[in-house]
């Protein structure tokens, strides 16, 4: 956990135009902050000796001593100083800025939510990954619109979850080779366990041609889950 603090940290801070020697000694700081070791001892890389900041030729110092003694934030500094000494530095605004801040109060997500394909056969939602998926519920009361396909080994298909009346068994890794055995006369629905092999799968499906291809969301897991019949 601490080394992906620290790692979260490095990446952001770089995203946001720090320099990488920067980026590293703050990134230490937060992961230290993260596992509570004292921070007076932390030691940074303040400068690199080639940059215009006000370090006066400094290029190491600890928490101990920015507490103390920088200009910006030690000594009992407070938020107007911080913001007024920063205004006037006249230093160029971060690299990045704009497009790391957003991403980063979106926890990461897409900008736009994953949106609804209108294929004219179904509630197609594509995936953040770009795999078009479909619900059990829709598909309980559609079955007879589509092709089943499953791609799980031929043990989990007569296994503890079953599996579902008419579903044709390609085992995923015999999909590529057995593509053109599904027709396209119908949309496919690919089915596995939990909805992560079915959903490579799809893509396969697509690829070879099938341009009305699902991924049942949740997989026969799902299925049962929700106590649909077979």
């Amino acid at each position: 956990m601490d080394a992906l603090v620290l790692l979260g940290s490095f990446g952001l801070l770089c995203a946001l135009g720090v320099p990488v020697a920067y980026a590293l000694g703050l990134a230490a700081l937060i992961a230290a902050l993260w596992v509570d070791i004292p921070l007076e001892a932390v030691m940074l890389k303040i400068s690199d000796g080639t940059d215009d900041f006000d370090y006066e030729g400094r290029q190491l110092s600890t928490i101990g001593e920015e507490r103390r003694h920088n200009p910006r934030i030690g000594g009992g500094a407070r938020e107007e100083d911080f913001v007024g000494y920063m205004r006037n530095l006249g230093l160029p605004h971060p690299k990045q800025m704009a497009m790391a801040v957003p991403a980063n109060l979106r926890a990461g997500r897409p900008e736009q939510e994953p949106d609804q394909q209108n294929d004219g056969w179904g509630p197609v939602i594509a995936t953040y990954a770009g795999v078009p998926q479909i619900g059990g519920e829709w598909l309980v009361s559609h079955r007879g619109q589509v092709q089943l396909v499953d791609v799980r080994s031929a043990a989990e298909f007569d296994g503890e979850l079953g599996h579902l009346t008419g579903s044709a068994l390609v085992p995923l890794d015999e999909l590529r080779q057995r593509a053109a055995e599904v027709s396209h006369d119908r949309p496919v629905v690919v089915i596995c366990q939990t909805g992560k092999r079915s959903a490579l799968g799809a893509l396969i499906l697509r690829k070879a041609g099938c341009a009305r291809v699902a991924n049942l969301e949740g997989g026969m897991l799902r299925w049962r889950e929700l106590g649909l019949p077979s």
